[in-house]
C-alpha cells in the first residue's frame, strides 16, 4: 500500500522517479525565489499530479465541478500528467523559464515513449502554462473579443480543456490558499465561454 495515497511521491522518496527523469534532479528540493509558492519545485510538481488525479477520481466533485467533470472526460491523461510533472525544469531561467521548461521535456517524453502528436501537445501545454490564469484573473472574460481571442490562441477544446485542468491542479497546489473561490469562478467561466464559441 502506498503511504501518503500518492504512488509518484513514492517513487521519488526511493529514487527511482529521478532514476526515469533525471532531467528534475535540478529542480528537486529546489525552492522559488517567490512567497506565493509554499512548497519546493518538486514536490508541487508531484502534487499538481495528485490533484489531477483526486479531480479525475471524483474526490473534489462537490467543491469544484466544472473541472472535475472536465478531469472525468480526458481522452488521453499522458500529456497532461507528463505536462505537470515536467512543467517547473526551466525554474530559474533568466528569460522564459515556460519555454525553457517546454524544450527540455521533449526528450524526456521521447525516452518515455510519447507518441509525437501527445509530445507536442504536452510541450504546448508546458510552454503556455500561465495564460489561462492570466486571461481569467487579468482580462475582461464578459468581452466577446477576449474570448475570440483566447479561442484562437487555443484553437481546439481539446487543448482548452487540458489547459484548464493544467490550470487548475498549478494554481490550487502553489499554496493552501491559491485557489480562492474567486479564481476557480473565473476559471470555470472562461472554460464554459471558450469551448462555447469554439463549437460555434
Amino acid at each position: 500500500s502506498v503511504r501518503r495515497g500518492s504512488v509518484l511521491q513514492e517513487l521519488h522518496e526511493v529514487g527511482l522517479l529521478l532514476a526515469m527523469i533525471p532531467e528534475l534532479e535540478a529542480v528537486t528540493g529546489r525552492v522559488r525565489r517567490d512567497a506565493y509558492y509554499a512548497y519546493t519545485v518538486d514536490a508541487q510538481s508531484i502534487m499538481a499530479v495528485d490533484r489531477l488525479h483526486a479531480l479525475a477520481r471524483g474526490e473534489l466533485a462537490s467543491e469544484f465541478r466544472v473541472v472535475s467533470r472536465c478531469a472525468a472526460e480526458m481522452a488521453r491523461p499522458l500529456p497532461l500528467h507528463l505536462a505537470l510533472l515536467l512543467h517547473a525544469l526551466g525554474t530559474g531561467h533568466p528569460d522564459d523559464p515556460a519555454k525553457h521548461a517546454a524544450a527540455i521535456s521533449g526528450p524526456v517524453a521521447e525516452r518515455l515513449g510519447l507518441a509525437p502528436t501527445d509530445l507536442r501537445h504536452m510541450q504546448w501545454l508546458i510552454a503556455n502554462q500561465a495564460t489561462m490564469y492570466f486571461w481569467a484573473t487579468r482580462r475582461d472574460i464578459s468581452d466577446p473579443s477576449v474570448i475570440a481571442e483566447v479561442a484562437r490562441e487555443v484553437q481546439t477544446v481539446h487543448r482548452l480543456r487540458d489547459l484548464f485542468l493544467f490550470t487548475f491542479c498549478h494554481v490550487s497546489t502553489a499554496n493552501p490558499n491559491a485557489m480562492t473561490d474567486w479564481n476557480a469562478r473565473m476559471l470555470d467561466e472562461l472554460w464554459q465561454s471558450v469551448s462555447d464559441h469554439i463549437e460555434g
